[in-house]
């Protein structure tokens, strides 16, 4: 079926491509034909909360990477894969902040990051784990059914995204209406399920005996099968692990491409659903009368102008913020003012080469940083705008959302030694006559012309990028809603373009689930 799945994929995003309401759709088909060429394969671990997820992966990485607790501590998703001990913060607006594995917590534990309040997206983790060395991409979720509704929401989501799914009991609690149902959603996405009922340290033998028999009847019926596989264990106390362990690993070396197949396949159908209902909503909007589209056109030129004053604003205090670090860089340069030696040239030479490189590292880190904040607001942008269009027309708009890695560290700049140079080359010869003090005056104001200049041209492209964005969703969405279409062969041709989409959508799906 591999090669027939793939070509399915393909014609999916050919078909998804040619029209601007499916972009979000044809994203997500992109990610499952990357994920079938490379055989890489996701396994999320979900269920209730406090069924000991976060336990039930750390003993099957073999390492407390994951923090665990007594109240429902995980509130983001965590993707773990191997490599050195590493750990990225993924925040919704594409800003991407490395962090240690010590300091995680504070942005997937309920405790320190409450409701979500810091916009996390998810958190990426490398660990030299061997039962992730076959390639596999481990997950742990926040659990459903907890008050906290956003941790719901978090799981409800990844599911989409899962190949595989440990689902996740405990002997301690019976089978709720909450896991059923969740069970069910996870069922439409994963293409291979491994149950597992934990902590069965607390009961005696014939206690879990009862219950995984009643776990065993139940599990089969959701999943319309003879009998399911289940695999009790003690996450806490490392009891079971061990069989578990070689079937995932197993399956990993010698399923992978079944599993991913049957995952593309389901994950294909729900987005050619998904698809065909964001353009029924279109349909449903293309009947508004013309005096309602005009008004929404004319709320969305007025959001269109809000947010574009908000972003230059916010331009602008970004560009006062780089230009006010430069008093902290003047206080630095008067730590480490020196008199140069004038009487050797080679000496002199090499003074103002480590002088001025040492603060123009600092000037250029703040250049980048003022460069990545502003990608950010960007991205921040683009969310609002899609919110806007849904808010208007109820239809959903998507802008894929890139991310940028903001750190503390010193920035690397190409034009660096390049900079350095120049300096070096255009003082030098005059060195003698202006002294120290004058040196170090033309440094401050070399860094304050190339600060001034840099940061400049970074507010104009982004004000200059906030409208060209604002202008191509406008003109797109005149174009989508067929508003103030004058030409009549025009309007047929896209209305019958979209009618032969939706046949051709319609037909690939039940070709799938025929498979």
């Amino acid at each position: 079926m591999a090669s027939s799945i793939l070509s399915k994929v393909y014609t999916a995003g050919i078909m998804l491509g040619a029209s601007e309401l499916c972009n979000a759709e044809e994203e997500q088909v992109n990610i499952l034909r990357d994920k079938l060429e490379n055989h890489h394969m996701t396994v999320a671990v979900i269920g209730q909360f406090k069924r000991g997820k976060s336990t039930l992966v750390n003993s099957l990485l073999g390492t407390d990477i994951l923090p665990t607790g007594i109240i429902p501590i995980t509130a983001a998703v965590t993707l773990i894969t191997y490599g050195e001990p590493s750990a990225q913060v993924h925040f919704k607006n594409g800003r991407v902040q490395p962090t240690t594995l010590e300091t995680m917590g504070e942005y997937i534990s309920e405790q320190k990051n409450p409701d979500n309040v810091l916009g996390v997206s998810h958190v990426s983790m490398t660990t030299p784990s061997d039962f992730l060395k076959e390639g596999l991409t481990f997950v742990d979720t926040p659990g459903v059914g907890s008050v906290h509704k956003h941790n719901s929401e978090a799981a409800y989501s990844f599911v989409k995204e899962s190949d595989a799914v440990i689902f996740t009991l405990s002997v301690d609690s019976p089978i709720n209406e909450i896991e059923i149902e969740f069970l069910r959603n996870a069922r439409e996405y994963a293409g291979k399920f491994y149950f597992a009922v934990n902590k069965i340290d607390v009961v005696d033998e014939d206690e879990l005996s009862s219950y995984l028999y009643y776990c065993q009847k139940l599990l089969s019926d959701l999943m319309e099968v003879d009998e399911v596989k289940i695999y009790p264990v003690s996450a806490r106390k490392g009891i079971g692990l061990d069989e578990l362990k070689a079937k995932l690993t197993g399956d990993a070396a010698s399923e992978v491409r079944q599993i991913l197949e049957e995952s593309a396949r389901k994950k294909l159908i729900n987005l050619i659903n998904s698809s065909l209902g964001q353009l029924e909503l279109y349909w449903s909007a293309l009947k508004s009368p013309p005096s309602l589209f005009h008004s929404r056109f004319s709320r969305l030129n007025n959001a269109f102008n809000e947010l574009q004053k908000n972003s230059i604003e916010d331009a602008k205090e970004l560009e006062e913020k780089g230009l006010k670090m430069m008093d902290t860089l003047r206080g630095q340069y008067q730590e480490r003012s020196e008199f140069f030696d004038f009487t050797d040239d080679t000496a002199l030479t090499q003074q103002l080469t480590r002088l001025y490189s040492q603060q123009l590292t600092s000037v250029e880190t703040i250049i980048q940083k003022t460069s990545d904040l502003l990608f950010v607001r960007a991205n921040e942008l683009k969310q609002e705008l899609s919110e806007t269009v849904t808010r208007l027309f109820a239809m959903d708009y998507h802008y894929p959302i890139a991310e940028v890695t903001m750190t503390e560290e010193d920035a690397p700049s190409d034009m660096h030694k390049e900079r350095v140079q120049d300096f070096v080359k255009n003082t030098l010869p005059g060195a003698m006559d202006m002294g120290s003090k004058a040196i170090e005056k033309s440094m401050m104001e070399s860094y304050e012309a190339l600060l001034t200049s840099e940061i400049g041209k970074l507010i104009e492209n982004f004000e200059k990028d906030t409208r060209v964005v604002c202008d191509q969703l406008n003109d797109t969405l005149n174009s989508i809603m067929l508003y103030r279409e004058e030409h009549s062969g025009n309007v047929i041709q896209r209305i019958g373009n979209l009618n032969k989409l939706i046949k051709k959508l319609r037909a690939l799906r039940d070709e799938l689930y025929r498979m």
